[in-house]
């Protein structure tokens, strides 16, 4: 089994590592606190409403439903390189409540709540 990326994630690697190192705000950048707690709400809104506006802020999710569809290498990419430069985590809306919704959701209810957690408009909390 061969467990190297190919030349195109390898690629996409790159291209991730400098559009965050461009697009992400300073202040993650100079601290250690990236995690949900990882500055203010209003400081982590504006890094998602960035990757919004991208099209990059849900990445597991289908591209008929707001995502990426990145396959998991490029996820798994994408995730290492915003970790690594201190990017704070999606909220729970992209990762918990947008799936279970894509999954179990009705027309109705994905037509209601993907649209606005995909543009970084809605945040989501438990």
């Amino acid at each position: 089994m061969d467990l190297k990326f190919s030349a195109e994630d390898e690629a996409f690697r790159i291209e991730a590592r400098n559009w965050i190192s461009e697009n992400l705000p300073d202040f993650f950048k100079k601290t250690a606190d990236n995690g949900a707690g990882g500055g203010s709400r209003k400081r982590r809104a504006e890094w998602f409403k960035r990757l919004a506006d991208k099209g990059w802020l849900c990445a597991s999710w289908p591209e008929e439903h707001g995502g990426t569809g990145w396959s998991l290498a490029r996820q798994a990419i994408f995730a290492e390189e915003a970790g690594a430069q201190g990017a704070p985590n999606p909220e729970m809306g992209v990762y918990m409540v947008g799936p279970m919704l894509i999954e179990y959701g009705n027309e109705e209810q994905k037509a209601r709540y993907l649209p606005p957690i995909a543009r970084a408009e809605e945040i989501w909390c438990q």
